[in-house]
């Protein structure tokens, strides 16, 4: 009854046993994409003026072979405890900065050099206040959804969603807080009453906002609350100035990621491989220069995700 009633809760187990199996049943290292990049984002947040490398630090940084996963057993303890004894050498400072998404992750690896934790403990509480994260922010998706809770459910607990959450990387935050924006809309859409009301409206925009900020390029997605249409009991739209107000609150966003990817300093080629070098202003010129290129990348990408890349030939 658990199960039909309410699946959000059996979703929450599910996912928190799929995530932890795979944070501590996989071998230990650089398993993830970008981990390096990410890692290094984590680092720079977890201090608040100065950011102090140790040789773990620079290892993991840089992708250095000693954080490469390992294909025995012997050779990934050896790699966990050469990793914990070259986290007392100090290396170098650079000047710190700060990233909403690296936060979370930051803050554990914060708390776990306080209490002189050993390097492998603070990269487990790293990846698992990541999953956290995207574990509630889904689990509370789902259950605002009048219905579509498990198709919710399903894509949420697919393999890659899995996997990012799971990692050192920011797609449990744009996936987490998206996903939310996306319900509470599709929440309200689904209630009976004929008029939408603007706080669930400002909420799902405030979800949405924060869940493109690491990644800006997805700034389209901020069009999508302009198309539900407020209507307040014997209110019309000219008159209505509370909509006028909502638009103007939905443009600022809009306005600030637009600003922001024009003027972010980078290539303006457009770099696809993903890391520290991409150029998002770079990626936004190549797709608006090349709409049938760009539109072959997203179906390819999108064949791929789904598992199909099979029928490649057949096409």
């Amino acid at each position: 009854r658990l199960i039909s009633d309410k699946p959000e809760y059996v979703y929450l187990c599910l996912i928190l046993i799929c995530g932890l199996t795979f944070i501590f049943g996989s071998r230990y290292g650089h398993a993830g994409w970008d981990v390096n990049m990410h890692y290094d984002a984590a680092l720079n947040n977890s201090y608040s003026k100065n950011a102090y490398y140790t040789k773990t630090d620079v290892y993991f940084s840089t992708a250095r072979y000693e954080t490469y996963v390992k294909n025995s057993l012997e050779e990934n303890n050896s790699t966990i405890k050469g990793l914990n004894d070259d986290y007392t050498d100090l290396v170098y400072c650079k000047k710190a900065s700060f990233d909403l998404s690296r936060f979370p992750a930051a803050l554990a690896m914060s708390f776990g050099r306080t209490m002189d934790m050993s390097f492998d403990v603070i990269f487990y509480a790293m990846e698992i206040i990541n999953l956290l994260i995207y574990a509630f922010l889904t689990f509370y998706a789902i259950k605002i959804l009048k219905s579509g809770k498990y198709i919710l459910a399903m894509l949420s607990l697919t393999p890659t969603n899995i996997l990012v959450a799971s990692t050192m990387s920011y797609d449990y935050w744009v996936n987490g807080f998206t996903c939310l924006g996306i319900a509470i809309l599709v929440s309200e859409c689904q209630k009976s009453k004929k008029t939408i009301s603007y706080k669930p409206l400002l909420g799902a925009l405030l979800a949405i906002t924060l869940g493109i900020l690491p990644k800006q390029v997805y700034f389209p997605m901020l069009l999508i609350p302009f198309f539900f249409y407020i209507k307040e009991k014997n209110s019309g739209f000219i008159k209505d100035k509370k909509r006028w107000i909502y638009y103007a609150v939905c443009c600022i966003p809009i306005i600030v990621v637009i600003i922001s990817l024009l003027t972010r300093v980078g290539s303006t080629s457009g770099d696809m491989r993903g890391g520290s070098n991409v150029s998002m202003s770079g990626q936004l010129q190549f797709l608006m220069n090349n709409k049938a290129q760009g539109f072959d990348i997203l179906f390819n990408n999108f064949r791929n995700f789904i598992s199909i890349g099979y029928l490649k030939n057949g096409f």
